[in-house]
């Protein structure tokens, strides 16, 4: 009985080595990195980058291009909104440059009206006048009503106004300026105004000048 167990445990050990045989054999070699493996790996790991690199710069690069073609785009939407604006300050100004020539015109009239008027009451009263006097007082009357100077001024703006939006660029607050130039010329003509024909002109030259103003408040 003790040979057939130590028969036994002979034949287990020859079966567990025979297995260890097997599985070394079978195992696949373990093959030691070279250096030239080392050199691909590492060639490969700097493609990878300059892959990376090479799409981040794309990107960037197709970024610009977007953002310069959005920044181009807003420049000619603001040049033209620009002309829009300018064409309209320019209908309105030309308006204005009626109203001051139909002013001009009007004038010579209404000095001799009032030169009538004046001697024409003083016959009716039957007052006896020195001629040296009231020709004097005549010609201190058209002095005080005299808006030459206000017309020529208001000529004056109008083609500064003209020769800057014909300029172009940044003009915006030149021409807010001239705008407060015209107004005060338009309030001097107002209140030196002796007949309702000036008096209606310098209301419609500061409606005018109104409307342009609020137009050049968008203007650059």
């Amino acid at each position: 009985m003790h040979q057939r167990a130590a028969a036994h445990q002979a034949r287990l050990q020859r079966h567990i080595q025979i297995a260890i045989d097997e599985a070394i054999v079978t195992e696949p070699p373990r093959r030691i990195a070279q250096r030239d493996d080392l050199r691909m790996g590492s060639g490969i790991v700097r493609g990878n980058r300059l892959i990376e690199a090479f799409t981040d710069n794309h990107a960037v690069l197709h970024q610009h291009r977007a953002d310069r073609h959005l920044a181009q785009r807003g420049a000619l939407i603001r040049q033209r909104e620009g002309a829009a604006l300018a064409n309209l300050v320019l209908d309105r100004l030309q308006l204005v440059a009626a109203e001051v020539q139909a002013t001009r015109d009007v004038l010579p009239q209404l000095m001799q009206q009032q030169r009538n008027r004046i001697t024409t009451r003083i016959t009716d009263l039957g007052v006896e006048v020195d001629p040296g006097r009231l020709e004097q007082e005549l010609v201190y009357l058209a002095q005080k009503a005299d808006v030459e100077e206000e017309l020529d001024r208001l000529d004056t703006h109008i083609a500064e106004v003209r020769r800057t939006l014909n300029k172009g660029g940044p003009c915006g607050r030149r021409l807010d300026f001239l705008m407060q130039e015209l107004n005060r010329e338009a309030n001097t003509l107002s209140s030196k105004s002796q007949s309702a024909t000036t008096t209606q002109n310098a209301v419609e030259l500061k409606v005018l000048i109104e409307q342009m103003r609020e137009q050049i408040q968008n203007i650059e």
